[in-house]
């Protein structure tokens, strides 16, 4: 119910393939789409060339950061929003709020000068986002399915990441699997449609112990929400069970935790010296990521079931 309609754009199978005439007529579509929606705003908070070309398409009004993540995105930007905090999160507001404000003028809902506070403080619950009752039954059924009861505390495990740097060993995953089900602690090993194999990895490295879970994004808030703690790296399952209010274990290799960190308490954070702020999608594992031992994890891990 928060979003009203979705536009997709491949972009990674475009970047393969940038010059073929195939992938113009594609964005040349894509644009036409965006100007047909005939936007008030459109806001970037990305910050990346992709995303702010695409903006830029619409012919509408774009609200980016300044500065932006890639440098050439603050072209396609009409109104340059100064972030002056480090966390995501807290720029995301920042340029949210400006907009919110411009437009609420621009339409006489408020006069100009007027204060638009849209970054008041709030606690993640995990009524934050909304409850699906189709996903409410998925989950209660998956958990009857692997004997988790009330009084039964389960983990969610997510070994997947938007790129290979940033992903956590899978048999260290499964290890620690095994490890939590000897405490009592059934793992769930969340996986995308297409990471599924990934899962299988975790849970053959478990020993069998861990139990692999494929589901929409609407079926995992329900898993979220009921989750005793959740384990994963710098990726959108993680932000997702901690905006939820889940007892979050982030495990940071090239990103940095104090920018794409987990935002709302309780959480751990996990990040070895060796690892170094990349921004680039690199295919290679972080040795620093790769070098948080199991044993490691464990202790964050009972440190927020306690």
């Amino acid at each position: 119910p928060l979003v009203d309609h979705i536009l997709f754009a491949d972009t990674k199978r475009w970047r393969k393939s940038l010059f073929s005439l195939e992938t113009c007529r594609e964005i040349f579509a894509q644009a036409k789409l965006l100007r047909e929606e005939h936007y008030d705003i459109i806001v970037d908070l990305q910050g990346s060339m992709k995303s702010a070309y695409l903006a830029s398409r619409s012919g509408s009004f774009v609200y980016g950061p300044d500065p932006a993540r890639e440098m050439f995105a603050s072209l396609c930007y009409h109104c340059k929003v100064d972030v002056t905090d480090t966390h995501v999160i807290d720029q995301g507001t920042e340029i949210a709020g400006i907009a919110a404000s411009d437009l609420l003028v621009k339409t006489g809902r408020i006069e100009e000068g007027d204060d638009l506070d849209v970054k008041t403080d709030w606690d993640p619950h995990p009524e934050n986002l909304p409850r699906d009752p189709a996903a409410e039954q998925w989950c209660d059924q998956q958990l009857m399915r692997f004997g988790i009861t009330k009084e039964k505390k389960f983990a969610i495990l997510t070994p997947g990441a938007g790129w290979p740097a940033k992903q956590w060993p899978v048999q260290k995953f499964g290890e620690l699997a095994f490890a939590l089900a000897k405490e009592g602690v059934l793992c769930l090993v969340n996986a995308a449609p297409n990471e599924v194999e990934l899962a299988e990895e975790v849970v053959i490295a478990s020993q069998d112990r861990a139990r692999g879970v494929s589901c929409s994004i609407g079926q995992l808030i329900a898993l979220c929400r009921r989750a005793a703690v959740f384990v994963g790296g710098d990726t959108g399952p993680m932000h997702l069970a901690n905006a939820l209010g889940a007892p979050t274990v982030a495990l940071f290799g090239p990103t940095d935790p104090s920018r794409n960190g987990p935002y709302f308490q309780p959480y751990e954070v996990l990040r070895s010296p060796l690892s170094r702020n990349v921004s680039s999608h690199k295919n290679q594992h972080d040795e620093g990521l790769d070098s948080i031992t199991v044993d490691e994890v464990m202790v964050a891990v009972r440190k927020l079931l306690a």
